[in-house]
């Protein structure tokens, strides 16, 4: 038998993942919905909306949306980092792009003579 390779470790959501996911960036002065995934490494301000209660068979129940200001974590692991307010994914192609160790050292650029 072959052994299990890869993502193996159950991911926490401090959060309920069932509401509205949102990131919000700067840059565009939008927020954007988003994966739990996502949601749960992005470093800058989150939020999520979610019913205020939960009632059968009624359509007209009030939405909530708060900020969240639970950990950061880095992308599908359960490793928390610190927040830095980077306003981006802790993890992503633009975050490894840019810093090279996950202590967030950035990576010195070979010059060109």
């Amino acid at each position: 038998m072959s052994e299990k390779r890869g993502l193996t470790v159950k991911i926490e959501y401090p959060f309920n993942t069932a509401g509205v996911l949102e990131c919000y960036y700067p840059d565009s002065d939008a927020w954007y919905r988003t994966t739990a995934s996502e949601f749960r490494a992005f470093d800058g301000r989150r939020r999520i909306t979610q019913p205020e209660y939960v009632s059968r068979a009624n359509r007209d129940i009030p939405m909530v949306t708060e900020e969240y200001y639970g950990p950061v974590y880095h992308l599908y692991t359960n490793t928390i980092v610190e927040s830095k307010g980077l306003n981006m994914i802790i993890g992503g192609t633009k975050w490894t792009e840019i810093y090279n160790l996950p202590s967030g050292r950035k990576q010195k650029k070979n010059k060109v003579s």
